[in-house]
């Protein structure tokens, strides 16, 4: 019951923090796209009027001369409109983050291993499997495939595992020799690529953040007339 609570309160603080980053970089999007058309419309030189036709060559020849006549306004109306999609990528890898350092700090991400390990070791012991797993994409299928039906993980650990898996390098594997340490191996990687993802950090955001304003300030510096 003690476990139930603490991933309800992890998946419910890490989903605010996405909301909260996801939702400020919308706010800052859509304050950088309304910038960005505010200059552009300042222009009113004749070469708009492609856009005014209502063809869609005319509103793509328009966009693109943009980049001629308004530069920076262009690029900050493009980006930002990108930084949309940037923003909640970061939101969910700082949100991915504070979840997997939770369960270090609770001391529940040793499940994590021990579950790979378990599983690991029933395909490996499977006649046959051998055969069927020649190179690391096709191990992290079966892998991915196997956690994916074990019933007892939750949402939390799917989460995690599925993300340690698509992250882990194995083409230093040798597939066509038997390894009975490969359980164990694969675990102590999963484990690795964990630990290096339980230090969520700001950094990229604040990249991000920066990169969006400082074309806001050239955007006015090169193009407000």
């Amino acid at each position: 019951m003690a476990n139930f609570k603490f991933y309800a309160k992890t998946a419910a603080a890490a989903l605010m923090r996405w909301l909260l980053i996801a939702s400020v970089g919308l706010i800052l999007a859509i304050i950088g796209i309304y910038i960005a058309l505010h200059l552009i419309g300042n222009n009113t030189g004749a070469g708009y009027a492609g856009a005014r036709t209502g063809s869609l060559i005319g509103v793509i020849f328009t966009f693109l001369s943009l980049f001629n006549t308004e530069f920076w306004s262009a690029l900050l109306l493009t980006m930002s409109i990108a930084f949309v999609f940037i923003y909640g990528m970061v939101a969910s890898k700082i949100s991915l983050g504070f979840i997997i350092s939770s369960l270090y700090e609770h001391k529940l991400a040793g499940i994590i291993s021990e579950k790979i390990t378990n599983t690991m070791r029933t395909m490996t012991q499977k006649p046959g499997w051998a055969q069927t797993v020649d190179s690391a994409s096709a191990l992290k299928a079966k892998l991915f495939s196997a956690t994916k039906e074990d019933s007892t993980l939750n949402k939390i650990q799917h989460k995690v595992i599925d993300y340690a898996i698509k992250k882990i390098k194995l083409d230093d594997i040798n597939f066509k020799h038997d390894n009975a340490n490969l359980p164990e191996d694969i675990s102590s990687r999963v484990m690795e690529q964990l630990s290096e993802a339980a230090k969520p950090s700001y950094v990229l955001l604040w990249v991000a953040v920066s990169i969006h304003t400082l074309l806001v300030v050239l955007a006015f510096y090169f193009d407000h007339t």
